[in-house]
């Protein structure tokens, strides 16, 4: 038979017991779960580059960066989609881009655990604004989510790291998806100062057997462009450079440098993109200039212009987009044979 003392000797180790199971089952987190499980491997993917020319004004950017991932286990999708410029328009303002995130996965074996997105800027006076339709449900503009549910968030936040964002899955889902609309990338930084954000996508799944993790990292950049003279022009090769170069307001002429051989023909065609949701396209020069400077063709103003050259000495030719009309991006095309 037991005394009192021993009753209370038994009882107390089964409460230390149960302590004991119930922080190991925190500690680990329920399957499907929120919660700090054991990662057995982490994957982190190759980084994906969001580069833009920052504007003057108000501009319709509409451009933005794709990640796909796959393997025997999952596809990852992500998403950067860069909205609208929208300048300051008061001294207690400041410039910032609307932008988008949208995450989706699929699982062929196992289910989704969690997805944390963070967001750490290398300007100290720039933040991350997250939309109110995020901050209060139901989330009818903000915020999207299939077989998720937001965990938690901070935003505005001092020091690299901006803001963040936690989602659980609910139950054992196969598939997941969460976009967040109308977030504010605020820059609180002169028109000549370059600024990034990087933004790390963390996926957390289990496999049917381990909890594996896999990272998306996105970069952003966004500054003044330099290649005003022929001295600091930017290389070009073969191919399209893209439709993120800016042109207008303080950016009115940018510089191109090729190398062509006596004897090789260049064509070059540059082609506006519209900055709002009017037909306000920009309209440009374009000009060729021999090694020594000097113009042999040009073309325009408009908004689509091309012109094609046959060298007559070998070096470094340069092309030359100038401000017409109206602000905006254009896309550059540049295709040489001798």
């Amino acid at each position: 038979m037991f005394n009192s003392k021993g009753w209370i000797a038994i009882v107390l180790l089964l409460v230390i017991i149960a302590l004991s199971l119930f922080a190991t089952y925190t500690l680990i987190g329920s399957v499907g779960q929120t919660g700090a499980p054991t990662i057995s491997e982490i994957k982190i993917l190759d980084v994906v580059t969001w580069e833009q020319e920052r504007p003057q004004g108000m501009l319709s950017i509409r451009d933005g960066v794709d990640s796909f991932y796959t393997n025997e286990e999952l596809s990852l999708s992500c998403s950067f989609l860069a909205d609208m410029y929208v300048t300051s328009q008061d001294q207690y303002s400041a410039d910032y881009i609307d932008f988008m995130i949208n995450i989706t996965a699929s699982f062929d074996i196992g289910f989704a655990n969690d997805l944390n997105i963070t967001f750490e800027g290398n300007y100290p006076q720039s933040s991350v604004f997250f939309t109110d339709d995020l901050i209060e449900p139901p989330y009818s503009y903000g915020l999207g989510m299939t077989n998720m549910s937001l965990v938690r968030y901070a935003d505005q936040l001092g020091g690299s790291v901006k803001a963040y964002s936690q989602f659980a899955s609910i139950g054992k889902p196969n598939t997941i998806n969460v976009w967040i609309n109308g977030n504010e990338w605020v820059f609180r930084s002169p028109q000549n100062i370059s600024q990034s954000m990087e933004i790390a996508v963390s996926l957390t799944y289990y496999n049917g057997s381990v909890y594996k993790r896999t990272l998306q990292p996105i970069s952003l950049k966004i500054g003044p462009d330099d290649n005003n003279t022929p001295d600091k022009a930017y290389i070009l090769e073969n191919g399209t450079t893209g439709n993120d170069h800016y042109i207008g307001g303080y950016d009115l002429v940018d510089c191109y440098n090729i190398s062509l051989a006596e004897g090789e023909t260049i064509h070059v065609q540059a082609e506006a993109t519209p900055h709002s949701t009017g037909d306000n396209y920009p309209h440009f020069l374009l000009s060729l200039l021999d090694p020594s400077g000097d113009q042999v063709v040009g073309s325009g103003p408009g908004r689509l212009e091309s012109l094609s050259w046959i060298a007559d000495s070998g070096g470094e030719w340069t092309v030359e987009v100038s401000s017409s009309e109206h602000l905006g991006f254009y896309s550059l095309t540049v295709t040489t044979n001798g």
